[in-house]
């Protein structure tokens, strides 16, 4: 596992009470967790340790020793990194441009290690055999959603977008078991794009979901998820702030699997708007 710690927050929303206190434990304590026992883990989250060996299972690992060796493996990597950070800097700027630098670093690292080739293969198909693609998104989400709009329009022009949240629930009602909706919700959580989902769903359409979350209120809508890393938050000069380039990653990501698997469909219709856009350039 190239990160342990990110690889647990990832799935949090699908643990039980018991996996949630383990978790918690864990992400406060990663030090100490690589030098204690089954036993004391147990004791320190008042579980049992079956409890601890049922955790280790659910995120991926043989068991306790072998989820240990991988937290180890990750701290040393995380010294390594913290190691590295240049000490005698003493301009602001490039200490917070290099911050920034590898926060956004981190994420595409850890958003990389969450790619299937299946689940993009499977989406771009979808959209491929749709009669249009409409996107959603509220808030930040939105600006993900209008950055993939406004890529795809340079290769079909089946595609819809809004803004505005009454004609994204119009847009919902109106489509139909041709058609694809891309959805992209961080937390998969928000009551709207909830509502939105689920009126997508009765029209037979296809969901592709693009979340930092495997299970969330909206999943059991979608056909498929397309997964990136939880948004980091870096702390500096006692103020802190969000990397964000995961999800615009992923969006990338299954725009370029699109246009690949387009049998030349999108490349034609990329020179067409490229030949056009070049004219009006001094």
């Amino acid at each position: 596992m190239d990160d342990v710690i990110s690889l647990i927050r990832m799935q949090q929303n699908n643990f039980t009470d018991t996996q949630n206190k383990i978790a918690s434990y864990i992400l406060d304590n990663p030090e100490k967790v690589i030098s204690t026992s089954i036993s004391e883990l147990a004791s320190a989250c008042n579980s049992g340790v079956s409890s601890i060996s049922r955790f280790c299972r659910s995120i991926g690992f043989i068991g306790y020793q072998d989820f240990r060796v991988a937290m180890a493996q990750s701290l040393v990597d995380k010294e390594k990194n913290e190691n590295n950070k240049d000490a005698d800097s003493t301009s602001f700027f490039q200490d917070n441009a290099k911050h920034i630098f590898e926060g956004n670093m981190n994420a595409l690292k850890e958003t990389y290690a969450l790619i299937k080739e299946d689940d993009y293969k499977l989406a771009a198909s979808y959209m491929l055999e749709a009669e249009k693609i409409c996107f959603f998104g509220i808030g930040a989400s939105y600006n993900v959603a209008q950055e993939g709009y406004f890529k795809l329009m340079r290769l079909t022009n089946k595609i819809a977008l809004n803004m505005d949240v009454h004609a994204q629930y119009a847009f919902a009602v109106h489509m139909s078991e041709k058609d694809v909706a891309i959805i992209v919700s961080g937390s998969g959580s928000t009551k709207t794009i909830v509502e939105i989902a689920k009126l997508v769903k009765k029209t037979g359409c296809k969901i592709i979901l693009i979340s930092q979350f495997i299970k969330s209120p909206i999943t059991k809508y979608v056909d498929v998820t397309l997964l990136w890393a939880d948004n980091r938050r870096l702390e500096h000069e006692g103020k802190n702030f969000s990397i964000e380039i995961g999800p615009y990653y992923v969006m990338d990501m299954l725009l370029t699997q699109y246009f690949l698997d387009s049998d030349g469909e999108g490349e034609n219709s990329l020179k067409k708007v490229d030949r056009v856009l070049t004219m009006h350039l001094y």
